[in-house]
């Protein structure tokens, strides 16, 4: 009894802390807002108070961010304002919600969205590069519980339904082409020299002393016998 009762107390209470979150979302919701309101009709000290707002409960929304620091920036304080861009580039590379923060500064332009704009690049440079230092810490742990890790491994391309004849993959640096396998007969028997070496006539025609004979020569007689004489030509007219 007690145990089924303890569950019904953690479920209400994760139920309450739900709705608070989510209406805290939303009251943050209508302060940015607000904030961005005052800002657009050129009331950058209210906007600035709404949007410190926002910002102090800890929303994940980098709009808020780069509005508070546009707002400080209009106000004159423009080293408060790009440190908020680089505070606002941190929040959105971290991508915590789905916020699109390049349709709300579509309107913001010149120097100001220039320094964003830095903010921004630098903030993802920084991200990858702790990305990497993650993935080396954890391949240092994995050769320390002995786990075998290379590197520069390439991983071999496997077959798939998109890519049966395996495109993917090619030759590494490393490797170099081995010279084609010269063509085989695979009608041929065994053990026997290559089609082009055989004399089907069985004689060796390096010894042969024979000329070739040839067969278009007039003179020559196939039938190897005496022909006679030609018989004188009678004259008919007995002239």
């Amino acid at each position: 009894m007690s145990r089924c009762f303890a569950c019904f107390v953690a479920t209400s209470l994760l139920a309450i802390s739900n709705s608070v979150s989510w209406a805290q979302n939303g009251v943050l919701a209508e302060l940015y807002g607000a904030g961005v309101h005052r800002f657009n009709a050129g009331d950058f000290l209210g906007a600035e108070q709404l949007l410190n707002r926002v910002v102090a409960e800890g929303s994940q929304d980098a709009r808020a961010y780069y509005f508070l620091g546009l707002a400080k920036y209009q106000s004159g304080n423009h080293i408060e304002a790009e440190s908020m861009f680089e505070e606002a580039a941190r929040v959105e590379t971290q991508g915590k919600g789905n916020f699109d923060v390049g349709q709300a500064l579509q309107r913001v332009q010149g120097a100001v969205r220039s320094k964003i704009e830095i903010a921004r690049r630098d903030a993802r440079a920084t991200a990858r590069q702790q990305m990497l230092l993650l993935q080396q810490a954890k391949m240092q742990e994995a050769q320390k519980a002995g786990v075998a890790v290379d590197p520069n491994a390439v991983p071999s391309a496997e077959v798939t339904q998109s890519d049966p004849f395996g495109a993917g993959s090619g030759m590494r640096s490393d490797e170099t082409a081995d010279a084609p396998a010269a063509a085989s007969n695979d009608f041929a028997p065994a053990n026997e020299p290559p089609a082009d070496t055989i004399n089907p006539f069985e004689d060796d025609p390096a010894t042969s002393t024979q000329p070739s004979a040839n067969p278009f020569d007039a003179g020559a007689n196939p039938f190897e016998n005496t022909e006679p004489e030609p018989a004188p030509i009678e004259n008919p007219f007995n002239f």
